[in-house]
């Protein structure tokens, strides 16, 4: 945030408003308390809606739905790769790479290096290996943390300076500091506040938008890419059906207006319909278009709440899951309930749990239903363990409550661990 930030109240659209004023724009926050006034940040509260402000500012790219591409500095286009791209890194002293993998026009994963030696491979379904081994998340090593937020799989380094957000549809956001501005390159672009020169080539060319991506393959002595031609631009929508007022929701809704003094959406109607044209078997392909013009309202500091409604879309979250505009980016879940929890970070979109229900694991249960974790492992309320046959166990309220007992000499005690009925004997 500038430090010539101003925070001050207003009233408008029927609730209390953070309004900030700094050097370059204006940006619009919901819910925060009279405290902006004084503070140039502040900390999420339970009670208050998106009104914390990271210390560093980030700049965001996007790669969204099949083939949409918008860079650090606001240029969109599309490209359907068949290799791995460089999509942003540091490109002075080469220390972090960022690589998109795509196979047949397809994004399949993301794939982060540092330097030679340390590489992680993540895969669209949520598989992650580090030298070709898998690894569970979450996942620390070398700085580079792995995590699951409210329904995204985040990959991030407060070391590097970067973060990454990539969703259950395959969308994936990516957030560098300002440290990087004109240090950068690849797909996202350089980053240097000047759209015009963003497709420039790894030559130092600027070139059309094909060119440009096709410069940014990854080239190895292994794999040799094939270079991607420019597709075709035929629309398959027959012209007795107007769908096309679907995208004209961008401009004319007053839930999507609330943005528009922050976020152009002309560029983002244009994807829309490009995305109808070449659409033949699904009405909701507008959906992911619009998904990421609400994330790039709430980047700027607005929330677009209502916007699925508007438009008629249900972003995807896991089994169980509901999404939302703006929740809290810190889970409620079973094992946080006995915990006094300080959530720091303005709010986000993403997945929670339906109102009343506690995430356990990967499920969303009540919270009589919550697990207990034992060595890793976790056991359902009732369930019954022997610890090293001195003391009884029970799961209840999140934990195990153990009572002394002694089975020393029986039968099960003999073994490091064997189920009878619902008792695991440890």
């Amino acid at each position: 945030m500038p430090v010539d930030a101003i925070f001050f109240l207003v009233e408008e659209f029927s609730s209390s408003l953070c309004l900030i004023h700094t050097s370059m724009s204006e940006t619009i926050l919901p819910g925060c308390p009279s405290v902006c006034q004084v503070l140039l940040s502040v900390t999420w509260s339970q009670n208050l809606m998106n009104c914390y402000w990271e210390d560093s500012i980030f700049s965001r790219c996007s790669l969204f739905g099949n083939d949409h591409i918008k860079t650090f500095d606001g240029s969109f286009y599309s490209f359907a790769g068949d290799c791995s791209y460089l999509l942003a890194g540091d490109c002075h002293k080469h220390s972090f790479t960022l690589l998109g993998n795509y196979k047949d026009g397809e994004k399949t994963g993301f794939s982060v290096y540092l330097g030679e030696y340390f590489n992680l491979r993540f895969l669209l379904d949520g598989s992650v290996t580090q030298e070709d081994k898998r690894v569970s998340i979450p996942f620390a090593s070398n700085g580079i943390f792995i995590e699951k937020e409210v329904g995204y799989y985040k990959i991030s380094s407060s070391d590097y300076g970067f973060v990454v957000k990539i969703d259950i549809s395959g969308n994936i956001q990516i957030f560098l500091q300002e440290k990087y501005n004109n240090k950068t390159c690849g797909l996202c672009g350089n980053f240097n506040k000047f759209a015009e020169d963003d497709f420039r080539t790894q030559e130092g060319k600027t070139e059309t938008v094909y060119d440009f991506a096709n410069s940014w393959a990854l080239r190895s002595e292994n794999k040799l890419c094939k270079r991607v031609q420019t597709p075709s631009s035929m629309c398959n929508v027959s012209s007795d059906i107007d769908v096309m007022e679907t995208c004209e929701l961008l401009r004319t809704s007053l839930t999507f207006a609330r943005c528009h003094h922050l976020v152009d959406p002309e560029p983002y109607i244009h994807l829309c319909e490009k995305d109808i044209c070449s659409s033949t078997y699904s009405m909701n392909c507008h959906c992911l278009v619009f998904l990421d013009y609400a994330r790039n309202c709430a980047h700027e500091g607005v929330i677009l709440d209502g916007w699925p409604e508007e438009s008629s879309c249900k972003p995807r979250c896991p089994v169980g899951m509901e999404y939302k505009a703006c929740i809290s980016p810190c889970a409620k879940t079973c094992q946080s309930l006995n915990i006094n929890e300080v959530c720091h970070g303005q709010c986000v979109d993403g997945c929670s749990c339906p109102e009343g229900k506690l995430l356990d694991g990967e499920h969303c249960v009540e919270s009589s239903d919550c697990s207990c974790i034992h060595s890793g492992r976790h056991y359902p309320p009732g369930f019954t363990i022997f610890q090293d046959c001195n003391s009884c166990c029970t799961a209840h309220n999140f934990s195990f409550t153990c009572v002394n007992t002694s089975l020393k000499g029986k039968a099960g005690c003999l073994k490091k661990e064997r189920k009878m009925s619902n008792v695991f004997l440890i």
